[in-house]
């Protein structure tokens, strides 16, 4: 068993190495011109660098030591290594989607035949069992699934980083209460070193989390899920609990993917129409639109908890509903401020013009 005094020790030890790293990266990064340009589709108004993720790793390899190291651990610690040079050599260079799409495969394979599989689905949808080829191809589309869903959400400044460490936060208290030492202490040192990295990132961004950051803690993401999936098949709450934490990410890329192939583009194609992008341009600003999507994120949490005092087997077949209930509602609310705010404007555009301040010119009879 791990002491709480222990792991309070080794987070603070990985916020301090972010933390404390960061600026480093900022000054190599501007001196030699290593910076996120800005283009149609960035949400960023001066060139910034994109680093970030660096620092972040560099915090969360302080867990290695700690491990209790096992087939699983080991794929992991490998897969999130092969991301991380892959999210660093695009932050450079700029690679292909489709080849960081070859390269998520391979991770999730390498993770799938480690033993780290979604061996069933505890009811959800009515189905409890599901066959080998059917957990095989479930299992690597859900880990590509969630580590790109976590990238496409790393648009605005501090929405990540918020989520990251929400959700690191959430799933370390799921595997400590399981006794499983070595997720929890993944799973609460990611929340740490991503929080050395938030301040130089929120409210205003000296630099960017980059594909470095968001592709490594996206495929742990989707661990910490099927972790909590395989361990937990008669606690419903975890089981629920699992599901939210990438819900928002999850929902937001379906949404886009079947947006982009209803209008005949790619899926992959870069855009502006991310839930985040939308909620930036109703409340102006990236620190507004960042709080805003992260209280709704913790009001999803807080509302699994709730109704699952009501009856454990009523939420595992139903979070899915519960989940995509809550978003609409979200979206509605979203939807009703944009078109308050546009009927203010046309408003303001259409007010009688008062003429009262005019002068008339003098007539003079000749």
């Amino acid at each position: 068993m791990i002491a709480v005094y222990e792991i309070v020790g080794l987070a603070w030890g990985a916020f301090l190495v972010a933390y404390l790293t960061i600026p480093c990266i900022i000054k190599w990064a501007l001196n030699e011109g290593k910076l996120a340009q800005t283009n149609h589709r960035s949400s960023h108004k001066v060139p910034t660098p994109a680093l970030g993720g660096v620092g972040v790793f560099a915090g969360f390899l302080m867990v290695i030591p700690w491990l209790n190291f096992n087939l699983e651990i080991w794929a992991i610690l490998i897969g999130l290594f092969i991301l991380f040079i892959t999210g660093w050599v695009d932050d450079m260079i700029e690679i292909r989607a489709k080849s960081k799409l070859a390269v998520q495969i391979v991770c999730a394979l390498l993770i799938y035949f480690s033993g780290l599989q979604i061996d069933q689905l505890h009811g959800i949808f009515g189905i409890h069992e599901i066959s080998q080829w059917t957990s095989f191809a479930l299992t690597v589309l859900f880990i590509v699934g969630v580590t790109n869903a976590f990238n496409l959400i790393d648009g605005i400044n501090g929405l990540a980083g918020s989520m990251a460490v929400i959700n690191g936060c959430l799933f370390g208290l799921i595997f400590y209460s399981n006794g499983q030492w070595s997720y929890a202490l993944l799973a609460f040192t990611m929340s740490a070193s991503v929080l050395g990295f938030l301040p130089h990132n929120f409210p205003k961004a000296k630099i960017f989390m980059g594909d470095t950051g968001s592709l490594f803690l996206g495929l742990l993401m989707s661990v910490f899920v099927i972790k909590a999936f395989q361990t937990n098949a008669y606690n419903e709450l975890s089981i629920s609990l699992a599901l939210v934490p990438m819900f928002i990410p999850i929902f937001d890329t379906i949404r886009l993917c079947v947006t982009r192939l209803l209008e005949r583009k790619s899926p992959m194609e870069a855009d502006q129409n991310h839930l985040h992008h939308l909620v930036v341009n109703v409340t102006t600003n990236h620190t507004r639109a960042t709080l805003l999507i992260t209280l709704f994120h913790l009001l999803l949490i807080a509302f699994v908890v709730v109704v699952s005092f009501y009856g454990g087997d009523l939420l595992i077949h139903n979070v899915l509903l519960i989940l995509l209930g809550g978003v609409v509602l979200f979206m509605s609310l979203f939807v009703g401020i944009k078109l308050n705010k546009k009927t203010r404007q046309l408003r303001a555009h259409l007010r009688p013009v008062s003429y009262t301040h005019l002068t008339l010119p003098t007539i003079y009879s000749v």
